[in-house]
């Protein structure tokens, strides 16, 4: 995983690395492939237990946009 090794990484490889850190916190994720903007793109479906309620988490565009509100659902 270059994106713990060498602090760089694609989607797939963020996704991956988000999906490990929501496990350590007993909440589980799931890697869904998609189109976004045109382009395939791994979106993580987060099963939060207390509600059993899902979201679609964007890792990928947090970091880069620097703006967690638009990329998460945070309710």
């Amino acid at each position: 995983m270059s994106v713990l090794t060498k602090n760089k990484g694609n989607c797939n490889g963020i996704g991956q690395v988000y999906k490990i850190l929501l496990e350590k916190i007993n909440t589980y994720g799931f890697c869904i492939c998609c189109y976004f903007n045109e382009e395939l793109h791994q979106l993580i479906m987060v099963y939060y237990n207390k509600n059993v309620t899902f979201s679609f988490d964007n890792p990928n565009m947090v970091i880069i946009n620097n703006n967690i509100n638009e990329y998460f659902d945070l309710a």
